[in-house]
């Protein structure tokens, strides 16, 4: 018997049980009421203009630490990168593999020093010192600019409430997550920009992606308040810039 007919049959049968009992003698059934519908469930309040800032910042104000898998593309060339960092103190290793490294390229920014290991410029396993301030090559600066962003929860910190454009765009998976997708619009440079952010029920972010002045770059984040301490290189792995 399947268990659709054993339900059926039971439906059958309680009112004959319920009978016998009242012609037995038993007080008469009292009149059965229908029973109430379902109370549905209302839906999850979205985040607007005006609350998206604050509840991104409340749950970031959590955040020790996070790992990023994220990819980066520009003119015509793609990065792959992964990324740690921890808020205190702040600190940033990452590392960057594409075309444009011949091989694997590892970052690490830690007590106020910047440390760059690269093929056909460090020894394997060495690194040298990058002076960000007053270094003259316009790609050490460019490093510098891109540490400055490199951590989206101390950028989303200088949001203010009302200062963007959010709209709601709808829940969608992303690996065993279910996440809530908005549409921020905000001004950077004097240039229009439009982020794509993926929230999880707790007002984390796990996925982010935006296209910008010939940049497309998308990261997911996997793993928050899980990175160890970032120590610098010791000094037996610095070498001095060729």
């Amino acid at each position: 018997m399947t268990t659709r007919t054993r339900v059926a049959a039971l439906a059958a049968t309680l009112p004959l049980l319920f009978g016998a009992a009242s012609c037995a003698g038993t007080p008469a059934a009292e009149k059965q009421t229908q029973p109430a519908a379902p109370v549905k469930a209302a839906p999850p309040l979205r985040l607007t203009s005006a609350t998206f800032a604050p509840a991104l910042n409340k749950a970031t104000a959590k955040v020790t630490s996070f790992k990023a898998v994220g990819q980066m593309t520009t003119q015509g060339q793609t990065l792959d990168l992964t990324v740690a960092v921890t808020a205190k103190p702040f600190a940033i290793s990452m590392t960057m593999s594409g075309a444009a490294f011949d091989g694997i390229m590892t970052m690490i920014a830690a007590k106020g020093g910047v440390y760059v290991s690269a093929p056909g410029v460090t020894p394997a396993g060495k690194y040298m010192v990058l002076d960000l301030k007053h270094d003259k090559n316009p790609q050490v600066r460019a490093i510098g600019q891109m540490l400055a962003n490199a951590d989206p929860l101390k950028q989303f910190k200088s949001w203010q409430p009302g200062g963007q454009k959010v709209k709601f765009v709808g829940t969608e998976k992303v690996g065993d997550r279910t996440l809530e997708r908005y549409q921020i619009s905000v001004v950077v440079a004097k240039k229009p920009i439009v982020f794509d952010m993926w929230l999880g029920a707790d007002k984390l972010l796990y996925k982010m992606a935006y296209k910008f002045a010939g940049l497309d770059y998308v990261m997911t984040m996997t793993g928050y308040n899980t990175v160890a301490p970032i120590a610098a290189p010791p000094a037996s792995k610095i070498v001095k810039q060729r």
